[in-house]
C-alpha cells in the first residue's frame, strides 16, 4: 500500500509523479509539505519507495507517513526485516553478502548471475 499511502500526502497535481514513477527511477516531489527526492528503488523485492530528505525533516515526515499509513497496514520495521525480504528476493547487499573476498557463488547467489553479458 506504499503508493496509496504516499498519495494521501502529495497534492493532486503531483500524484502522477508518484503513480507513474518507474522502478529504479526518481522524481522531486513535495510529500506532506517536505521537498523530497522520491525514488522507486527499494531493494526488498517489494513495490515501495525511498524518500531522500534533510535529516532535520525526517521526524516530521515520518510522523506524517505513519499517520497516513494507519489502517493501511503500515508497520515500522528494522533492518533485520528489510534484510530478510532482500535476501528472499535475491538482492544481495555489498558489504553484507558480497565483497571483494566473497563472490556471488560463495554467497549462494549463483542462480542470479547472468553469463549472457560480456
Amino acid at each position: 500500500n506504499a503508493e496509496q499511502i504516499l498519495l494521501k500526502l502529495v497534492s493532486a497535481e503531483q500524484s502522477a509523479l508518484v503513480t507513474e514513477l518507474k522502478y529504479y527511477a526518481f522524481n522531486e516531489v513535495s510529500v506532506a509539505g517536505h521537498d523530497v527526492v522520491l525514488a522507486r528503488t527499494g531493494y526488498t523485492g517489494e513495490d515501495g519507495f525511498e524518500l531522500f530528505i534533510p535529516n532535520g525533516a525526517a521526524s516530521s515526515l515520518w510522523a506524517a507517513i505513519s499517520d497516513a499509513g494507519e489502517g493501511l497496514g503500515l508497520i515500522p520495521c528494522g533492518l533485520a526485516c528489510r534484510d530478510s525480504l532482500r535476501l528472499e528476493a535475491g538482492m544481495p547487499l555489498y558489504g553484507n553478502e558480497l565483497s571483494l573476498q566473497v563472490t556471488p557463488f560463495e554467497a549462494g547467489l549463483g542462480p542470479v548471475v547472468s553469463f549472457k553479458k560480456e
